[in-house]
């Protein structure tokens, strides 16, 4: 069994704090593991990336909700703007 960490933005248009928060999250993050741990040690990983930055802190409206097999970025009224999330079974499709 395989897993990813998947990605999915919901703005039509990529603002540019989201992009600059995006380019510190390590490309390795989005590779295919054979462990469910692994892939959960990477979503912890994009955690403390979007907790560390500093975008995210002058952002006060913006929260960051995470659970063991997502997290996500949301922004007024608790709109999604983004989120990352564990594909099991990823090479059965």
């Amino acid at each position: 069994m395989a897993y990813k960490v998947l990605k999915r933005e919901f703005p039509l248009k990529r603002p540019n704090w989201l992009v600059r928060i995006l380019m510190r999250v390590s490309p390795m993050v989005y590779s295919i593991c054979h462990e469910e741990e692994e892939a959960r040690h990477y979503l912890q990983m994009i955690e403390t990336t979007f907790r560390g930055s500093p975008e995210l802190a002058l952002r006060r409206r913006l929260t960051l909700v995470s659970s063991p097999d997502s997290v996500e970025l949301r922004g007024v009224s608790g709109r999604k703007i983004i989120t990352f999330h564990i594909d099991k079974n990823y090479c059965t499709r």
